[in-house]
């Protein structure tokens, strides 16, 4: 058998949906290809759930939209060949639709993202990544660093991400408006 006879398979939504759970796989869909994720550290874990409950205790104050946790997923590139998981995402409830939450994935687009970074993600995947959500229509991302201990700030409009450093405090700006949080509290165990 040679290249030429191996047929790629080309993934929809649909299909990523009937994956097995439980096989400690994670994976993403872009054009097609399923893209397979190593499953989250223990450092990753903890600092996804921190953002994630830091924000709902904001959420439940402010009640402005909602959250969706970790491993959500978006189309982001308007078909169902390319499905993106993030590790949180708030929309607000203008963007609910009335009838409900769609059972499989959205193509809402979140207000804000979260993304942690994991040892084994790569500078050009986590770029490619941000740029695919700022493209979407994302207003606000938020790239976590935990190695380092920092936070890049991406905005819908701005070229270069304001970076945050653990004595600074991250803010939600006008998507999660009063949102403050000292960047360190996101380390801390």
């Amino acid at each position: 058998m040679t290249d030429a006879d191996v047929v790629k398979k080309i993934f929809s939504a649909d299909d990523l949906l009937t994956l097995p759970m439980g096989t400690g796989q994670r994976y993403e869909l872009i054009d097609g290809e399923l893209l397979t994720m190593a499953p989250a550290g223990n450092e990753h874990g903890f600092v996804a759930d921190v953002i994630s409950g830091e924000v709902y205790v904001y959420l439940k104050s402010n009640k402005i939209g909602i959250g969706f946790a970790a491993e959500t997923g978006f189309y982001t590139r308007g078909d169902n060949k390319t499905v993106r998981a993030l590790d949180y995402a708030f929309v607000s409830h203008a963007k609910v639709p009335e009838d409900g939450l769609p059972k499989g994935f959205s193509d809402i687009v979140p207000d804000l993202v979260v993304e942690v970074v994991s040892p084994n993600d790569s500078a050009s995947y986590m770029e490619q990544k941000t740029l695919e959500w700022l493209e979407f229509g994302v207003r606000l991302v938020w790239v976590i660093f935990p190695d380092s201990q920092r936070v890049h700030i991406y905005q819908q409009g701005e070229r270069n991400p304001t970076i945050l450093n653990a004595g600074d405090t991250l803010t939600g700006d006008s998507v999660l408006p009063g949102f403050e949080l000292l960047v360190r509290k996101l380390f801390e165990k």
